[in-house]
């Protein structure tokens, strides 16, 4: 089994690792890509696998290991390497997981949207529909401009950036008055700025981005 991985660029993405699994047994291959952004996996045994992968990318100060997907949809089907299989990778920071099942896995991170003062007035209803705009302040992890981005209900798929926040609630799908938002309860503002946290190192089959998580309240009247 061989590949390439390549970046954002389309460049050789070296040291990205590849995980080779046996579909139906424990165990699991590990393999880094060379400088050229090659991988390859020899002498494996005539059984399915499935193949995933990973780059380490240092973004707003923080080491995040991301996952990658597949160059192609029908790679990410499971193989037997009896006749030699080609496997390439690249980065991704939107669309669905193809391996998982929930709806709330994406290559992009999922925000979870809470109250932030819990006082008469300031409560916001849990039936409330809330939109969330995130603009983004810098290029994206991958070196992408990023465009503006806004939520209501499920707040999935964020791609990795940092963002200026601001929230809304909605009335018959307008959006209506202004919300007070913020990182952490009680602290909150007009708007906020919002970045992602990493999960703990490699492997798994998660994004790598930990869940973010905003809070929003009415403002004083």
């Amino acid at each position: 089994m061989r590949g390439d991985v390549t970046d954002a660029r389309g460049k050789p993405d070296a040291n990205a690792l590849v995980w080779i699994q046996p579909s139906v047994t424990t165990g699991v291959v590990q393999v880094r890509t060379d400088a050229h952004g090659k991988y390859e996996a020899t002498n494996l045994p005539d059984i399915p696998y499935n193949a995933f992968a990973w780059t380490q990318v240092e973004y707003d100060g923080q080491e995040f290991c991301l996952r990658l997907a597949a160059d192609d949809d029908s790679q990410d089907a499971s193989f037997t390497p009896k006749s030699g299989v080609l496997r390439d990778f690249k980065w991704k920071l939107s669309g669905r997981l193809p391996d998982m099942t929930a709806l709330t896995d994406f290559f992009g991170d999922r925000v979870q949207l809470t109250n932030g003062d819990d006082s008469d007035g300031a409560f916001v209803d849990e039936d409330d529909t809330v939109e969330v705009t995130f603009e983004p302040t810098q290029p994206l992890a991958d070196g992408s401009a990023g465009t503006r981005v806004q939520k209501r209900v499920s707040m999935n798929d964020v791609p990795l950036g940092t963002y200026r926040v601001t929230a809304h609630e909605v009335h018959d799908y307008a959006s209506g008055e202004p919300l007070l938002i913020g990182t952490s309860y009680g602290k909150l503002g007009e708007s906020a700025k919002f970045k992602f946290k990493p999960t703990r190192g490699c492997g798994g089959q998660g994004s790598g981005i930990a869940r973010g998580f905003l809070y929003v309240a009415h403002a004083p009247r």
